[in-house]
């Protein structure tokens, strides 16, 4: 995705301080621009906030859980979705800075 926006912006990617150096953790990244290893990165608005960085969102992601049909109704999995379905998860869950929690514990059925 780096990758894709330097080169549709004609960035030359030598002229980003830290563009060679490969870390493997969101953390890593930010702890590379805080510490002035590198310009920029690619990390979560979490590790931003966190760090006192500056963050701005290149794109969503959306997070599914899959399971096995057989295993949905079992006790622990309906007390996971009730969980992540409740007001006080969300109201908890909404102080990790940007995130969107609206819409955790909905189940979608595939299509068959």
């Amino acid at each position: 995705m780096l990758d894709d926006l330097i080169q549709r912006s004609d960035i030359d990617p030598s002229s980003i301080a830290g563009y060679d150096n490969v870390v493997f953790t969101h953390l890593e990244v930010g702890l590379a621009v805080l510490s002035g290893r590198a310009d920029a990165g690619v990390a979560t608005g979490s590790v931003a906030s966190m760090l006192g960085l500056n963050f701005f969102p290149l794109s969503s992601e959306r997070f599914d859980m899959v399971l096995a049909k057989n295993n949905f109704f079992k006790r622990q999995v309906q007390d996971l979705i009730s969980v992540l379905r409740s007001d006080e998860f969300k109201a908890q869950a909404n102080a990790f800075e940007h995130y969107d929690f609206k819409c955790s514990g909905t189940v979608i059925w595939p299509e068959t």
